[in-house]
């Protein structure tokens, strides 16, 4: 069986996602500066195209954790075992991994 987990998916760049990147990202533009002011806790501004507001690592790290968490307890099977197999992204991943 195939399920879709949503807590899974890439994190949201909120406003900068779909912009250009060497534009939004520029080393001496805003966004960069509030990264490296904020690491791990800066979140995009705005809201996305498809509407979900920008996240920090921080916030993907969590809901990430709450997933695993789920599985590990058994909480998200009816503590049935079972064996999963998981797709995600690299910075969604990166960010559960640190």
């Amino acid at each position: 069986r195939i399920e879709v987990e949503p807590r899974l998916v890439e994190f949201s760049q909120g406003e900068l996602q779909g912009r250009d990147r060497t534009e939004a990202y520029r080393a001496d533009g805003p966004v960069m500066r509030s990264i490296r002011r904020e690491a791990m806790f800066f979140r995009p501004p705005g809201v996305s195209p498809d509407g979900d507001l920008g996240e920090s690592q921080f916030d993907v790290e969590q809901r990430m954790a709450a997933f695993v968490d789920e599985l590990l307890d058994g909480t998200g099977r009816g503590g049935a075992p079972t064996t999963v197999v998981a797709f995600t992204h690299g910075i969604a991943l990166r960010s559960f991994l640190r």
